[in-house]
């Protein structure tokens, strides 16, 4: 499965030819460094919850213009607040198979804000690949993954969280997400702690510039 990341927690995965998109929000868009028109041939978007720099009203409307055969696919509370922007969402609570690729759904809890938290959903993808949204919940580390989609930096979480929680999962690799609000030479600096630290518990560390994929 080839993977590519545009920017913060938006991600593409690519199996024979077909496409899923998750999390296209804000923080990829609102620099001008990547346009939603560049995302073609998309089978699906996921949303893992409703939070603005996991899903862009504006940019995911031109998306769906540009890929109409493609549906959304979010909790009950994203597909509320999606509806009320005039995007028609399917509900995903369990599993649902597209084509390559099998979507498994599950709650994981957002992390701790100063402020109520949405419902927030991780969807492991072919039993290989996990994006857990804005989440380290415990209740993942049952999972056996490939790769770790895995958020690096948020108000929500500590550095040692990140590693405590990727060391527990064991994923082959890691790719850094959740981190498009950062300058760079801060990026570089907590990927350089972030590689040595996971090192050290067998895990590959791999991050992806903006439409770069592995």
């Amino acid at each position: 499965m080839k993977i590519s990341k545009y920017l913060h927690s938006c991600v593409v995965l690519e199996e024979a030819g077909e496409k899923i998109l998750i999390d296209p929000g804000i923080f990829s868009f609102i620099e001008g460094k990547i346009s939603p028109d560049i995302f073609t041939g998309i089978s699906a978007v996921l949303i893992t919850h409703e939070h603005d720099d996991h899903f862009y009203p504006e940019a995911l409307k031109t998306i769906l213009e540009n890929n109409p055969s493609a549906g959304v696919y979010a909790n009950k509370s994203a597909a509320a607040r999606l509806e009320k922007e005039g995007i028609a969402a399917r509900i995903i609570e369990n599993k649902v198979e597209l084509g390559e690729f099998v979507i498994e759904a599950m709650p994981a809890l957002h992390g701790p804000l100063p402020r109520p938290v949405p419902e927030n959903t991780a969807f492991l993808i072919n039993k290989s690949v996990l994006h857990p949204g804005d989440s380290l919940d415990k209740a993942l580390l049952g999972l056996k993954v490939e790769t770790l989609l895995l958020p690096v930096s948020a108000p929500w979480l500590k550095l040692v969280e990140v590693v405590d929680f990727a060391a527990a999962l064991k994923p082959k690799t890691a790719v850094p997400i959740h981190d498009g609000f950062l300058k760079d030479f801060f990026r570089e600096r907590l990927y350089k702690n972030c590689d040595s630290a996971l090192k050290q518990n067998g895990i590959s560390f791999t991050p992806l510039g903006a439409a770069h994929g592995f």
